[in-house]
This record gives C-alpha cells, sequence and structure tokens, in this order.
C-alpha cells in the first residue's frame, strides 16, 4: 500500500474490447448487470403474411317446398322408429291409465304399489332385453310409450326410459 499523501499508481489502459464500447450503441456495465443500450446486429425482418385458405364454395340456398295439403299431420311422423330393447327394473301395464295409477303410487305409497303387483295381473315387471317397438306415444319428447313385442300382437305401456 502507498503512502497516504501518495498517489495511487496508475493502471496500463484497457483495450477497447474490454471497455463494453460497441459500433452502433453504447453498453454500461455496472455492479448489477449489464444493460444494453444499443446493437450493432441488423433488425430481423418480420415473417411473410400467412397465406388464408380460399373460403369453400357456397351452395345456393334451398327452401323446403310448401305443403299443399290441408290434410291433419300423420301422428306417426311423430313416433320414434325402429326396435327398442327394453332395460331391468321397469314396469309395465295394460293400459295407459293403469300405468299412469303405477306412477303415481311409486311416487307416494310405495306399500300399496306391492299389492298392486301382486293382485293385479294387467300390472307387472319388464323382462330385460325386450324387442320392442313404440307403436303409440304422445310425441318424440313423451314420458310413456305404448309398445308391442316384436313378433307380437298384444301392445302394453311403459316409461320412455325402459327403452334402449
Amino acid at each position: 500500500m502507498p503512502p497516504f499523501n501518495q498517489p495511487p499508481p496508475l493502471k496500463p489502459p484497457v483495450p477497447a474490447w474490454k471497455t463494453g464500447a460497441m459500433i452502433a450503441g453504447a453498453v454500461a456495465v455496472g455492479s448489477i448487470g449489464l444493460i444494453v443500450v444499443g446493437s450493432a446486429l441488423p433488425k430481423p425482418k418480420p415473417p411473410p403474411p400467412a397465406e388464408e385458405a380460399p373460403p369453400p364454395p357456397r351452395r345456393p340456398l334451398s327452401r323446403p317446398p310448401l305443403a299443399t295439403s290441408t290434410a291433419e299431420p300423420d301422428p306417426a311422423a311423430d313416433r320414434p322408429t325402429g326396435v327398442f330393447r327394453t332395460k331391468k327394473g321397469y314396469l309395465g301395464a295394460r293400459t295407459r291409465a293403469k300405468l299412469e295409477q303405477v306412477l303415481d303410487l311409486a311416487a307416494r305409497d310405495v306399500p300399496a304399489l306391492d299389492v298392486l303387483l301382486r293382485t293385479d295381473p294387467t300390472v307387472f315387471a319388464i323382462q330385460e332385453g325386450l324387442e320392442v317397438e313404440i307403436v303409440d306415444a304422445d310425441g318424440v319428447l313423451s314420458g310413456v310409450a305404448q309398445v308391442r313385442k316384436k313378433g307380437a300382437t298384444s301392445t302394453f305401456w311403459t316409461v320412455r326410459e325402459a327403452l334402449e
């Protein structure tokens, strides 16, 4: 260490590449980090715009034919078509009124429903896996349907949930 009243020794000059000077900008070096103010690198070119796919060809709009008949609509048009299978655990009845009675008892009085199932032959548990067709329903969204077992002539009523 030099004596108190003497200036510190001179350091050799620092080469330009160590000073952080740049051709087209300036760099500040501090004790915290490096802050770049400018850059000598050329700006990158933006990517070319993406080509859009051509729109699909337009088809002419068509209107459904106007109804020329004044006849009543066919109730069978609202009825689902095809063959359904019955599910396990559902009840059926020979008449719609009897099915409504079964549904009412199932909601309010289960012991009375048990008595009805044992004493009334027109109310029964539906066998699982029967192939049936819907014969009558109050529209597609109706909760009940009259069905006919495939190959049979008699029908019975059940809830739509019993069919898959």
